[in-house]
């Protein structure tokens, strides 16, 4: 079975809070949510869950922007239906983004390739980039990037 987009959401916040969410909506076909939350604080978020239930975290990278990417596998994620996607803070960054994907047809398994590195581009108009080789034929990268004053993506 090939991998399927099944939904994406996002949202952004620019002010300080310990807490932001965003919906999500799954469909019977759903066996795999994959979250982003980045931040402009010195920690990762203290958690990040969906519909209540805690995720698993992927990748967690950064320096004063810090990002991470979290999943859930088909088993934990209930019916049918839209559901809040939340990161705690201990302490509130000044601006943070969340985002997810909805998959089907991924998978069940933790994900195969990470990349941790933090790459810190100036402003001189460098793109970000970054290389990677999958293990398996027919896999999907899901990354996240943020830039500071702006959203993740």
């Amino acid at each position: 079975m090939a991998i399927a987009l099944e939904a994406t959401s996002s949202t952004f916040t620019p002010a300080g809070t310990t807490s932001i969410s965003v919906n999500i909506t799954i469909t019977a076909a759903t066996d795999m949510v994959v979250a982003y939350v980045a931040n402009a604080a010195a920690a990762q978020p203290a958690s990040v869950t969906f519909n209540g239930s805690a995720m698993t975290t992927s990748i967690q990278g950064g320096g004063n922007y810090r990002i991470g990417l979290y999943h859930l596998l088909d088993a934990a994620l209930p019916g049918a239906g839209t559901y809040a996607i939340e990161a705690q803070f201990a302490v509130a960054p000044t601006e943070a983004a969340i985002g997810a994907v909805a998959l089907s047809g991924a998978k069940q398994a933790a994900p195969e390739l990470t990349d941790s590195t933090f790459r810190n581009t100036p402003s001189s108009g460098t793109p970000l980039f970054v290389t990677m080789t999958a293990l398996t034929a027919g896999a999907w990268a899901v990354n996240a990037a943020i830039i500071g004053g702006s959203t993740a993506t």
